[in-house]
């Protein structure tokens, strides 16, 4: 064990000791952080949520990465012929596929399903339009947002954040069922058929995270709501992420991995020494410059060897990819202006272009990329056109 990775886990008991006398956290730093104003309908106040570990085992011999680690380069050399394109489609375009912003849901080997803020897409493996799910309203069948969407038991699931609702439909689209919950955040399901909830600060189990049966009925805690709300024009949402069906979470520098028992189990630790943030500089308007002095707004995916993470310092964003054994930094591209390319370089079609993956299966990464860069893949001169998936994966 490395005396350095020591002394972090050593720092970060101590920190979940602060936290457990409810005495302010100096290393929380979010995934997702979304502007209040596009949610005051939905909340009548400020909520933020915190999340602090309960459990580090210092026999555990975590696998570490290390933000702060210095290159002289903004762009480190990926070795190109470790990188493999799998698979590059066009999602068909049709007067009921017009997608703007969007997320993958599942990939289904012959169906992958992906979501925008309204509605729910089905597309074939390379990339026709099949159908699309739309109950956008304020009716007793209808959602207001596509918060969250889940697939179980050929049933599409959304979680609509502003009704704190959970709709169940059909894969055609007919509308089955929905349930009140307006404790919750996010959604996932594990492979046992349950569900994992992350809540809100403020609900009445007290619980950051729940597990709840196939049919929504209470379970048990997995993780104890140690919170603070803090004023803030913020929102603070943590989402799941996921590979090979099992489910991970980031927690105050942490990536857990659930068990088979639905515990958290620590998987991965993130270093940033000193370049942790402060959540009251965080969460504070008024302290945005001081913000840039530290790392924040991390978003990540994990493969079994490679973990992707961008955030920003030093009114900066970076691109990282790190090898999860090592703690070797494989990749990292610095974008200091508007006019720099953002993600990560792959080549097709004797075109280099960059990515991000935000999704993972089997060790194969999934990128959603922009309009432009699908007309320039496929040479096409129509004037309208959908984003295009391309899969890759990075060998040995």
């Amino acid at each position: 064990m490395r005396i350095h990775y020591s002394y972090e886990i050593i720092k970060k008991i101590l920190r979940l000791q602060i936290d457990k006398l409810n005495i302010s956290s100096s290393n929380f730093s979010p995934l997702r952080i979304m502007p209040f104003g596009k949610i005051s309908k939905l909340l009548g106040g400020v909520l933020i949520v915190l999340s602090s570990c309960d459990n580090i085992d210092l026999k555990n011999n975590l696998p570490i990465v290390d933000l702060s680690k210095k290159v002289t380069k903004s762009e480190k050399d990926v070795g190109s012929d470790l990188i493999k394109v799998e698979d590059f489609f066009m999602l068909e375009f049709t007067d009921s596929s017009m997608l703007g912003t969007c997320y993958i849901v599942e990939d289904m080997d012959d169906t992958i399903i992906l979501r925008d803020i309204q509605n729910v897409y089905n597309f074939t493996s390379s990339g026709a339009f099949i159908n699309r799910i739309n109950h956008i309203g304020d009716g007793p069948q209808e959602y207001l947002n596509v918060s969250d969407a889940v697939v179980y038991n050929n049933t599409i699931n959304v979680f609509d954040l502003h009704k704190g609702k959970i709709f169940t439909y059909d894969m055609e689209g007919n509308y089955i069922q929905s349930l009140l919950n307006d404790s919750l955040l996010s959604i996932t399901k594990n492979k046992n058929g349950h569900w994992i909830t992350r809540n809100k600060s403020l609900n009445e189990l007290n619980y950051s995270i729940c597990l709840y049966d196939h049919k929504w009925n209470f379970l048990s805690e997995v993780k104890k709501n140690y919170t603070e709300i803090i004023e803030s024009p913020y929102l603070v949402i943590n989402p799941f992420m996921k590979f090979n069906d099992e489910i991970y979470s980031y927690d105050n520098d942490t990536i857990y991995r659930f068990t088979e028992t639905c515990q958290m189990s620590p998987f991965l630790y993130i270093s940033k020494a000193n370049l942790s943030i402060p959540q009251e500089i965080l969460y504070d308007t008024k302290r945005k410059k001081e913000r840039m002095n530290y790392i924040w707004g991390e978003y990540m995916c994990i493969s079994s060897k490679y973990l992707f993470i961008c955030y920003y310092y030093d009114y900066k964003k970076y691109y990282d990819v790190f090898d999860i054994d090592t703690g070797d930094l494989f990749f990292r591209n610095i974008v200091k202006d508007v006019n720099d390319t953002e993600g990560f370089p792959i080549e097709i079609n004797n075109k280099q272009i960059y990515v991000w993956p935000s999704y993972v299966k089997n060790d194969i990464f999934y990128c959603i990329v922009d309009e432009s860069v699908s007309q320039s893949l496929f040479d096409f001169m129509d004037a309208e056109y959908n984003p295009a998936i391309i899969k890759f994966t990075i060998g040995d």
